[in-house]
């Protein structure tokens, strides 16, 4: 291949690797917007139900009252089983991570609010 035709490959294919849309051949252009898909995709409804934030905030308040509620009796209710039964051990505090966990579940949940 003489010189001149290789000068002329090189600087074509650096204009075509350049990154800059703009340098594209009409060619190319053609290609890619036949790539493309022209069939409508059914997209996902993003709105959460009107339902869904008030019971998570519920979910959550529940959750606050039942750690309150724990500390204020020193642990025998709203579940006595707990403090009667594992006074020694970690289930102990059995209520705290009722009350803790679903308060827990109920902020995972407003992760999810749209």
């Amino acid at each position: 291949m003489p010189e001149s035709r290789k000068r002329v490959k090189n600087i074509r294919s650096s204009k075509l690797t350049s990154g800059n849309p703009a340098k594209l051949s009409a060619e190319e252009s053609r290609a890619a917007a036949s790539r493309v898909s022209r069939t409508p995709a059914k997209v996902k409804d993003p709105v959460s139900p009107s339902w869904y934030a008030p019971l998570m905030v519920g979910i959550m308040t529940v959750g606050l009252l039942w750690v309150v509620i724990t500390y204020l009796t020193g642990g025998e209710f709203p579940i006595p089983w707990f403090f009667a039964n594992h006074r020694s051990d970690w289930l102990a505090n059995g209520n705290l991570y009722i009350g803790f966990l679903s308060m827990f579940a109920g902020f995972l949940g407003l992760l999810r609010w749209h």
